[in-house]
């Protein structure tokens, strides 16, 4: 099954401006008095676009690109959408740090590190990865 809702890179779809619409409806004899909304209205009836793709503007997707540990987490089921363990501590990719208020030293508990969590997963205990 093909899903066409797939995040890939494309132009961003914006609307005319209210000043577009009357230049495009004054050059085909249409009167351009009245709101944007009316403008709109007028154009969409006289078989004129009343929006345009802004190349300059690209919305970036993920298909073809590589994949984060975090990403990786949540699709095994590690991490929810929100990135919270079930201890209630954000899953970070090292760990959670934490500094100690009298002796400054910080700590990290890297049970709560996506990296960990990901090597105690038996998909990838055998796996070498692209730099090996």
């Amino acid at each position: 099954m093909c899903n066409n809702n797939l995040p890939v890179d494309r132009p961003n779809v914006e609307q005319k401006s209210k000043e577009d619409l009357k230049k495009m409806l004054d050059n085909i004899g249409v009167n351009t008095d009245g709101s944007k909304e009316i403008l709109k209205k007028q154009a969409v009836e006289a078989n004129l676009p009343i929006s345009y793709l802004n190349t300059e503007k690209t919305i970036s997707g993920y298909i073809g690109k590589s994949k984060g540990a975090a990403q990786i987490a949540y699709e095994q089921g590690f991490l929810p959408k929100e990135g919270f363990l079930a201890n209630g501590k954000k899953g970070t990719f090292k760990g959670t740090e934490t500094k100690d208020p009298l002796t400054g030293i910080k700590m990290i508990y890297r049970s709560t590190g996506v990296i960990f969590l990901l090597k105690e997963c038996h998909n990838f205990l055998v796996k070498k990865t692209q730099l090996m």
